[in-house]
């Protein structure tokens, strides 16, 4: 499952493509629908309206520090590191102390 660079043009902050999306931000997991949700609601009022998928990028991208204040006040649904032997893979754990990739 391959990573993208950056999510909705934030630097620093990653999605996994998966059927329930992850963020990776500073090495850890944050469930992407609960993300979204609260920078949506933020984005609407800061607008004052409801912004459609390019407005909501745009306002992302140019209020990249309310999102990283945002992450960091959400509580992480994990930890996610560089595997040992290939830099380019996000490992996982799942709770039981076993790693899986969730990206590479």
């Amino acid at each position: 499952m391959m990573r993208k660079n950056t999510w909705r043009g934030v630097p620093g902050v990653f999605l996994n493509e998966w059927s329930d999306p992850e963020i990776i931000y500073q090495r850890k997991i944050y469930d992407a629908a609960e993300v979204e949700d609260t920078l949506y609601d933020i984005a609407r009022e800061d607008m004052n309206d409801d912004p459609d998928d390019d407005q909501f990028n745009s306002w992302l991208a140019e209020h990249c520090d309310e999102v990283y204040d945002v992450l960091d006040e959400i509580d992480p649904i994990g930890t996610a590191y560089n595997h040992a032997t290939r830099n380019d893979t996000v490992v996982k754990h799942n709770g039981y102390g076993d790693p899986y990739i969730i990206a590479s």
